[in-house]
């Protein structure tokens, strides 16, 4: 196994993890002793913290730690209201100007949580926020979505699509 084509890859709340896992002293955290860590991670339509705090949590939730050090990719969408881009958009271009190794690609408006669950397709619910939430699958989206993950990886250590 070649630990430079290690990746991770995190869809809404897996996102959190991949986020986490980019940060070093997270990653060994979650990690086996003596693991290779990996090469670069990438999240879609998760969230980087919570805004505002729900009355339930003690405190900030922050899943973009400062000191990441290893390739992260996040693929957001204008329309998502249960992780709303704006979440994210506040801390990455922070990150970035400190050197940090983050990207992001934001969708427009017309694009949901979930753009690449067809069998979610209309499906209404209310978040924790109480926000009502509908999703909408969208197929340009969803191979968009991939072509920038494989060619980021391919950037960060040689995956193939």
């Amino acid at each position: 196994m070649d630990p430079a084509r290690i990746y991770a890859l995190g869809f809404s709340q897996g996102t959190h993890v991949a986020e986490l896992l980019a940060a070093p002293a997270l990653a060994a955290a979650l990690s086996a002793p003596g693991a290779p860590r990996f090469a670069a991670t990438a999240g879609l339509y998760g969230a980087c913290g919570r805004d505002p705090v729900p009355p339930t949590l003690p405190a900030q939730v922050e899943y973009l730690q400062p000191d990441i050090d290893r390739p992260l990719l996040l693929l957001l969408a204008e329309g998502d209201n249960e992780t709303p881009a704006s979440f994210c958009l506040g801390r990455l271009p922070k990150l970035k100007e400190s050197g940090r190794p983050v990207e992001w690609h934001v969708y427009p408006d017309n694009v949901t949580h979930c753009w690449d669950c067809s069998t979610l397709n209309g499906q209404v619910k209310t978040d924790w926020r109480g926000s009502r939430v509908v999703y909408h699958h969208n197929d340009q989206v969803t191979e968009d979505s991939r072509k920038r993950v494989f060619e980021f990886f391919s950037r960060h250590g040689g995956a193939k699509p």
